[in-house]
């Protein structure tokens, strides 16, 4: 009896202090592996998220800035020079005009393309661009509520003809007769007074405003060309049943930022600067937020030297920035001829994509992140947008801590 005691006794016996602080290490030493490998992987999921945010952002900023870039100057036949082009529509309609060029105050065909290159100092007065920026509806009217444009970013503005399936009831009117298009179902309701169309036989071709209310009803549509919207009720040929009739599509990006966004942004977060779009197709002037993300966008513009001797031709022989060209420190090739924008064969474009969310700091290594923020595009620093000031030299600076990505790509111009 006292053995079976002694025996249950024994039995009822503790872990030991030894094995008790064994116990304690080895929990205390797996519990540190396990919170290291959870924050090594949240790190690294951070890391690697935000990297692949930036990568879609900038796959569709490149390709909606591509597709209208290669349409820059095309008004709908490939050979059909801007010299062979009367354009009778009054500068002063704004976007609604065809695009003049800013370096040449005399002529008057379309160009297709105009390059803004930004060069204050962080103001967004229409005059820290170069050239400046046009106020006739194209940037005055944005802001809040609404995007406004950011500094440090370039601005292009495109333009070109969209082909529509329509017919010429008229052809081979008089200059002064106004346009019938037979009514069918593409052309009931396709055309609004104050849009700009280009008609063309491939050999000329004139561009004007529609100066009347075109009507849908009966078998024809007509499109007057008044001189209350053109600078003569005149167009400069006649055309016939072969003639193509085109609207003019006027695309402007920028980047910048809303910051009256609706749903309102939670507390301590900022508006994001995003790709912006104006877009004039059906006789509206609308931003559109295209791609978030976008912090800075920088535009050289490659220029073919035609009178060089043994130059390539609709090859680009070197770059040139929107200020080098308006203030003549690139001037034309030919010192006798006007700077012409025929001469750009294709844009070479660059952006800074950058993540939306702020990288965890603790799990950075070797400040990669903060070493992303330095991008220079083009050679020119990236100017980091910032919804509040810098923060002191030295001090904890969130803005750093964002995967950033530089993108570039050479676009050339299909026409």
């Amino acid at each position: 009896m006292i053995k079976t005691q002694r025996r249950l006794s024994h039995t009822r016996n503790g872990f030991s202090l030894v094995e008790l602080m064994i116990a304690l290490t080895l929990g205390l030493i797996i519990t540190g592996v396990i919170v290291q490998v959870f924050t090594s992987t949240r790190s690294t999921n951070d890391l690697e998220t935000g990297l692949s945010q930036v990568q879609e952002q900038g796959r569709f900023a490149m390709e909606f800035l591509a597709r209208d870039i290669r349409q820059a100057g095309n008004f709908g036949c490939a050979k059909l020079k801007p010299s062979y082009i009367n354009n009778i529509v009054k500068a002063a309609d704004g976007p609604r005009s065809a695009l003049s060029d800013p370096y040449n105050a005399t002529a008057t065909q379309p160009i297709g393309l105009i390059v803004y290159e930004y060069t204050g100092t962080g103001g967004t007065a229409l005059t820290d661009w170069t050239p400046p920026l046009p106020a006739l509806g194209f940037f005055n009217g944005l802001g809040a509520p609404g995007p406004e444009l950011i500094p440090f970013s370039d601005v292009i503005v495109i333009q070109y003809a969209k082909a529509l399936n329509v017919q010429l009831f008229n052809p081979g009117g008089p200059t002064n007769a106004n346009l019938q298009l037979l009514n069918t179902p593409t052309t009931a309701g396709a055309f609004q007074q104050g849009d700009i169309v280009f008609i063309s036989d491939c050999r000329r071709g004139d561009i004007f405003s529609i100066t009347n209310n075109p009507s849908s009803g009966g078998p024809t549509i007509t499109l007057a060309h008044g001189a209350s919207g053109n600078t003569q009720p005149l167009l400069e040929n006649n055309y016939g049943g072969n003639a193509s009739v085109m609207k003019l599509a006027t695309r402007a990006y920028f980047v910048g930022v809303n910051r009256t966004p609706v749903p309102a942004l939670p507390p301590g977060l900022t508006p994001e600067p995003a790709l912006y779009r104006l877009a004039l197709d059906d006789n509206g002037w609308v931003p559109q937020p295209l791609v978030e993300g976008i912090e800075q966008l920088k535009l050289l513009m490659g220029i073919e030297a035609r009178v060089v001797a043994n130059s390539n031709r609709g090859m680009a022989e070197t770059y040139v920035t929107a200020a080098d060209i308006y203030r003549g420190v690139n001037a034309p090739f030919d010192s006798t001829a006007n700077w012409d924008m025929s001469k750009v064969v294709d844009v070479k474009v660059g952006f800074i994509s950058r993540s939306s969310n702020m990288i965890d700091v603790q799990n950075v290594k070797g400040n990669v992140v903060i070493a992303e923020a330095n991008l220079p595009i083009f050679g020119v620093p990236n100017e980091i947008y910032r919804a509040t000031p810098a923060p002191p030299t030295g001090t904890f600076d969130p803005e750093l801590y964002r995967r950033r990505r530089l993108f570039t790509m050479t676009v050339q111009k299909r026409n």
